[in-house]
């Protein structure tokens, strides 16, 4: 029988770990974390983690991080503008990655690197200029998570943010353009995640939220931006952030809030919500991602929402308002990827959906709409 131990797999971030994926024999988590299992083989792989963006990914085989997709901003840390759609070392080590908007963040040895793009400061580097090789910011942090043109960060129990700030998302109580540098924010939590011009936060068990509220995505009752981290009175054992709309788990039912143009809040129709709301489906955890969600139930992969690139992994294109059974089955999901998505099982790695730059490692640009092997391993 397989041993089994619990690990987060995030793509806006490795947001909630206060220990991040040392040499130690377990990965000791925060309980109020979503977790997906991972299976003792996996760990003989050396699996740190894998780590999906906008039309890229990452992952930390023997700890050094691979690449793989769109590199228009140099986001691979390959030093060129080039796409792969093959897995490509890039020759930096790190205990840790996490992808975001056309960018990536790092921790290695307790410091925050980063690369990509940068127009709004969002590296932490000081300046607005991208990179295309993993570049240290000199600040050191417990944890990393990405949102869209922002990151936060966990320092001593302290979120720190930077980069663009026009919805008051980085949570410093004024709005701005863009802060190139991390900065305190004051507000001390157990974890933090990002999302499109939003934020979620667990501190005490309770969610608090920030930034943009057009869809009511803060879980507050209304469609107000808040630009200071605010309490939802919403008590949940986890949170993960989308595009304008989260999921939480709650005594092992998913609860979600915000957009839900394609269904992706997983009631049965298209009707926004700006409140925290049960949508009677239990899982053992749930990942958003751009607009549609991925959730493991009794190790299969269930999925909701937007479909139009095969996404959702059911052999088809059309948008899903419910939960709906993939019949696939895996150890863990990966959250918060765009048009596309990654699952390990046994140890091996699949992917599906959108593949217009490679980002699923198959070695071409078709799309595919059911999780597929890819042919890379973490061994």
């Amino acid at each position: 029988m397989k041993k089994t131990v619990s690990i987060i797999i995030l793509m806006f971030g490795i947001s909630s770990a206060k220990s991040l994926f040392h040499d130690s024999e377990y990965f000791y988590v925060n309980k109020h974390l979503q977790i997906s299992t991972y299976t003792e083989q996996a760990k003989n792989l050396n699996l740190s983690n894998i780590s999906c963006g906008t039309s890229h990914c990452y992952a930390i085989k023997n700890k050094e991080v691979y690449s793989i997709g769109r590199n228009n901003f140099g986001q691979l840390g390959l030093g060129d503008t080039t796409n792969r759609n093959t897995w490509t070392n890039t020759g930096f080590s790190a205990d840790s990655v996490t992808a975001g908007y056309y960018k990536g963040y790092a921790l290695k040895d307790g410091v925050i690197y980063s690369v990509g793009r940068n127009e709004y400061g969002q590296l932490g580097l000081g300046d607005t200029m991208d990179r295309n090789v993993w570049t240290n910011t000199g600040f050191s942090a417990d944890s990393v998570t990405s949102g869209t043109y922002v990151a936060y960060a966990l320092k001593d129990g302290v979120i720190y943010s930077v980069g663009y700030n026009y919805y008051g998302q980085l949570g410093l109580g004024y709005n701005t353009t863009q802060i190139n540098t991390w900065t305190n924010t004051g507000f001390s939590a157990d974890s933090v995640t990002g999302g499109y011009y939003s934020g979620y936060a667990l501190k005490a068990g309770l969610i608090y939220s920030v930034g943009l509220n057009v869809n009511g995505q803060l879980g507050l009752g209304d469609t107000t931006d808040r630009n200071t981290w605010t309490n939802t009175g919403f008590s949940a054992d986890s949170v993960t952030a989308g595009r304008y709309f989260g999921y939480a788990l709650k005594a092992g039912l998913i609860y979600s809030v915000g957009h839900n143009s394609f269904g992706q809040l997983g009631f049965g129709d298209t009707t926004d919500r700006n409140t925290w709301t049960n949508t009677g489906f239990s899982a053992d955890s749930v990942t958003a991602n751009y607009y549609h969600g991925y959730a493991l139930k009794d190790g299969v992969i269930y999925s909701v929402g937007h479909n139009v690139y095969g996404q959702l992994g059911l052999g088809d294109t059309t948008n899903r308002n419910t939960w709906t059974n993939t019949g696939f089955s895996a150890d863990s999901v990966v959250t918060n990827s765009v048009y596309h998505g990654y699952a390990l099982k046994d140890g091996l790695i699949y992917s599906v959906g959108r593949n217009d730059y490679g980002q699923l490692g198959l070695g071409d640009t078709t799309n595919r709409a059911n999780f597929t092997e890819v042919p890379f391993t973490l061994d």
